[in-house]
Parts: structure tokens; C-alpha cells; sequence
């Protein structure tokens, strides 16, 4: 069994993301599952969720919905209850070079933009919307 938040599990999330993985591994090994001692940190962010031996996992909205949603069971939302994020939502930035001097919305509609992903809300579906 494994238990992984990728795609969260930058170095400032970590140990967070350890101290909710002790409190939940605890809880689950009290009710009889063999919960992994930690957070499985070895594979890629995007490997372990269609994997079989998947006890806890992290994952954005858009892949869970485009391709992991027959195999996962959604069982709960993180907030980690950033400055200026009201509970339950995110926020992303959109970023541009100091020295482009059009207007941050004329260079959305007409600029070439990078993206983290296609299959990320933040850094595609949102971008969309916006």
C-alpha cells in the first residue's frame, strides 16, 4: 500500500502533509487497515494514482475527473487555508515578464501563455474561464 500528495508536496507543504498523513495512518490502523508508515515520495506526481495498492492519494480536479474518476472513490477536499483563499477555493497567478508593457488583459487574450498542464484546473481550466 501506498499513500502519496504529489502534486502538493513541495518542501513548505511537507511537513504538513506528514503530520496529516501520522494523524490519518493512526486513525486507520485503529480501525484495522495496514496503513504504509509514510507518505510514498519516490514515484511521479502523476504515477501513483491509477496505481491498485493506492490507499490515500492527492489529486487536482480536472485529472480525477479525465481520467481517474471510475478508478477512485473522491472521499474529501484539502484547505489549507491560505491567506486570502476563503475556505473551500484556491487562487492561482497568472504571471507576465516585468518588461511586457501591454495590458495584463490584452496580453492574456492575444499573448502566448505557458501552462503547467492541460489537465491541471489551476494551470489550464481556470485560465480558460478567465
Amino acid at each position: 500500500m501506498i499513500a502519496a500528495f504529489p502534486m502538493y508536496d513541495r518542501p513548505a507543504n511537507r511537513a504538513a502533509h506528514d503530520r496529516l498523513w501520522v494523524g490519518i495512518r493512526d486513525r486507520l490502523r485503529a480501525g484495522g487497515v495496514d496503513a504504509p508508515d509514510g507518505l510514498s515520495r519516490d514515484i511521479a506526481f502523476d504515477a501513483g494514482w491509477g496505481r491498485d495498492d493506492l490507499l490515500l492519494g492527492q489529486i487536482c480536479i480536472a485529472p480525477l475527473l479525465r481520467t481517474h474518476s471510475a478508478g477512485a472513490t473522491r472521499i474529501g477536499r484539502g484547505d489549507h487555508r491560505l491567506e486570502g483563499c476563503a475556505a473551500g477555493h484556491y487562487f492561482s497567478h497568472l504571471v507576465m515578464r516585468a518588461d511586457d508593457l501591454r495590458d495584463p488583459e490584452e496580453a492574456l487574450a492575444m499573448g502566448r501563455i505557458a501552462i503547467n498542464s492541460d489537465c491541471s484546473h489551476s494551470g489550464w481550466h481556470s485560465l480558460l474561464a478567465t
